[in-house]
């Protein structure tokens, strides 16, 4: 009887210890509940999930700072969290620059007629083939050629009847076959021409070396003067890349800088090159110079007219970091810093240049510090599902993005930037296939298909990813940057999800991004940009449609045609 006293009153000590320390925490802050089908639901206090109905459920805190998550060992191991000490110094990062190769001018040949006379056959008719040295090109009817190979033949007779006695004859001879070789016969020729005897009317002239034919500047049955214009011959041994750099661009590069030169076509085999030449006036008709660089081209692969890239390495005194490191969230730009043993704090950052891999941080963090480079996009949706919050909110914002769905009342008329008229083609073209791609995302999200939904996910991250970012400059560049890492990071959260309501939820956050991107960059074909009242939690919601007729991403068959059209691209 005593045991069972003693025990009673343990249990009752330990319960009024629980009740203090709850009490304690409700006094320190508020309880957040959230629903474990859709953990975007956040309520402060019990209630249901407005979208599926169930009973919501207390979260933890999971870290006593704002932006704190604490891990076991084993949710460390299974997220693959892995960090990476930070290491002040330079940080090399290229700046990609638009080209195209064309020939180089130092090697180009003109081909002239050397006599007066007409022009029997073009052997080549177009501009764009390829010649051998020693191919025949065009043959030539002249009267003074004509007369040169009989004085040649004469001559020949001479020395072959008085030779002997007259070694004159063997000079005339002679001074007759140069002067041939200079008209430009070859010796296979001259000795066609001595063993046939006889000279014929027209001679065939040869390609003097090997190349492209840039230029066909004559015709058949045309009557052409000695020095006239028939053929000009590029050699392809070598190539010119030349890009178009602004002057703060230009003012940056020398003559000699090392670059790297993408092809289009070749994948990413790049080929290391030099400056050669950096034009010292603006181009005609804009404010742009135009810096060359000359390609070894042994083989010919590399053809005048292809798109490359041209990549300029730039060093800066920042750390970088790999691309997937950095969160772009809500509130800005953030990364994840491991602060004791299984603690990670969420940390606001400032965003230097980006390539392909890596984007250098120009604040924000301190030398020495553990940066998580691996599964920091599961430390933030932990860090959401457990606190209902951005990591970072009401820390200072290093990098403000638009994120967030803006209010309804203001999304079409709000930040309506306009870079379609410097925008290339080629680029608008690459949009459109991210268009298309997005287009075949929202109707499986109608369909309510998430296999179909995470397929079409996959194929809106791989346009996105081809897409040339060099076509864009300055202002365009930053804000097509922002908008497609943001895209990439919610496209790759959409994969992850299974919940079909959850990829729903999700592409409201790719929407918004892309009818921006559209607005800006302008529309590839006739876009709708259609809203739905209901969704996003009675907030609204966007997205964009090829047709007007409206058929919701967001709810599906349950309320198909829910929505109307607000805008027309």
């Amino acid at each position: 009887m005593k045991a069972i006293t003693s025990i009673l009153i343990l249990f009752l000590l330990l319960a009024g210890v629980a009740c203090n320390e709850g009490g304690h925490e409700e006094h320190a802050g508020s309880q957040n509940y959230t629903c474990p089908m859709h953990p975007q639901i956040v309520e402060t206090k019990p209630g249901t999930c407005p979208i599926c109905f169930m009973d919501l459920v207390p979260v933890s805190k999971g870290g006593n700072n704002a932006g704190e998550l604490m891990l076991s060992e084993s949710q460390i191991l299974l997220a693959n969290i892995q960090t990476m000490a930070v290491q002040a110094g330079t940080s090399t990062n290229n700046t990609i620059l638009t080209g195209r190769l064309v020939l180089d001018e130092t090697q180009n040949e003109l081909i002239s007629s050397r006599a007066a006379g007409r022009v029997e056959r073009l052997y080549i008719k177009e501009s764009g083939q390829t010649v051998r040295k020693g191919q025949p090109l065009y043959e030539l009817y002249s009267e003074e050629l004509l007369t040169l190979k009989q004085e040649y033949l004469l001559a020949l007779e001479q020395n072959r009847q008085l030779g002997a006695q007259q070694p004159r004859f063997a000079s005339f001879l002679e001074a007759a076959r140069k002067k041939l070789l200079l008209y430009g016969l070859t010796d296979a020729q001259i000795r066609q021409l001595v063993n046939s005897g006889n000279p014929e009317p027209t001679i065939t002239f040869l390609a003097p070396a090997s190349g492209v034919i840039t230029e066909v500047a004559a015709t058949e049955g045309q009557y052409v003067p000695e020095g006239g214009v028939l053929y000009r011959l590029g050699d392809l041994s070598t190539i010119w890349v030349e890009a178009e750099l602004y002057p703060q661009e230009a003012r940056d590069m020398r003559t000699g800088d090392p670059v790297q030169v993408e092809i289009q076509g070749f994948g990413r085999q790049p080929v290391a090159a030099r400056v050669s030449f950096i034009s010292p006036e603006f181009r005609q008709g804009s404010q742009v110079v135009v810096m060359r660089a000359q390609l070894p081209n042994p083989e010919a692969s590399y053809l005048p007219g292809m798109q490359a890239n041209v990549l300029v390495p730039r060093q800066s005194s920042a750390i970088s970091l790999p691309n997937d490191a950095v969160i772009r969230g809500q509130q800005g730009s953030h990364v994840w810093v491991q602060t004791g043993e299984g603690t990670f704090q969420a940390r606001a950052v400032e965003l230097g240049e980006a390539n392909f891999d890596s984007v250098a941080v120009r604040s924000g963090l301190a030398q020495g510090e553990n940066v998580v480079i691996s599964g920091a996009y599961l430390l933030y949706s932990e860090h959401v599902l457990k606190k209902g919050g951005e990591p970072v909110a009401g820390m200072p914002a290093a990098q403000a993005v638009e994120l967030t769905q803006t209010p309804t009342d203001a999304f079409v008329e709000d930040n309506i930037l306009d870079y379609s008229q410097q925008t290339p083609e080629a680029f608008k073209q690459q949009l459109n296939t991210v268009v298309q791609a997005y287009l075949s995302l929202k109707n499986a999200l109608v369909t309510g298909n998430p296999e179909a939904s995470s397929g079409a996910a996959a194929s809106l991250a791989t346009a996105l990813n081809e897409t040339n970012d060099g076509f864009l400059k300055d202002e365009a560049g930053t804000f097509w940057l922002e908008k497609k890492a943001f895209l990439l990071q919610h496209i790759k959260q959409n994969q992850a999800l299974a919940d079909i309501e959850a990829k729903r939820e999700n592409f409201i956050y790719i929407s918004q991004p892309l009818i921006k991107v559209v607005e800006s960059f302008g529309a590839p074909e006739n876009l709708f940009v259609q809203f739905c009242p209901m969704a996003n939690n009675d907030q609204g919601a966007y997205w964009l449609s090829s047709e007007p007729e409206i058929r919701n991403p967001y709810y599906g068959d349950a309320m198909l045609r829910c929505g109307e059209v607000v805008k027309e691209l």
